[in-house]
């Protein structure tokens, strides 16, 4: 029965994901040290809860454009800004939109911090 039992467990996969997971757990284990996993393991619930934050669609798409945009620019011809034309730039109304989404951003982080 054992041994019907492996058998069915290895046509499933089973014995070749646990190879996986010992060869990630050691990668691991090979990199950080034993602090670092306790404090890990202190804190896995915070860390799933982020990351079951960050994989919300809205909140991958939106990283998404941040990397795609990212990528995109050049970042050996970035232009200076005089204090003058940052002020212009400022009065545009995409920049007006840009500018209220990170105020309230910041105003709501703030009040998220005072909750907990």
């Amino acid at each position: 029965d054992a041994t019907g039992k492996f058998n069915e467990l290895d046509s499933k996969g089973y014995f070749e994901v646990l190879n996986q997971i010992s060869i990630a757990l050691d990668t691991v284990m090979s990199r950080y040290s034993r602090q670092d996993i306790e404090n890990l393991s202190g804190n896995i619930i915070t860390v799933i809860d982020t990351l079951l934050a960050i994989t919300d669609p809205l909140v991958m798409k939106k990283i998404e454009i941040f990397a795609r945009t990212y990528r995109e620019i050049d970042h050996e011809s970035v232009p200076e800004y005089s204090i003058w034309k940052v002020m212009r730039e400022l009065n545009k109304p995409d920049m007006k939109k840009s500018i209220g989404f990170i105020m309230t951003f910041l105003r709501q982080i703030n009040a998220n911090e005072s909750k907990s």
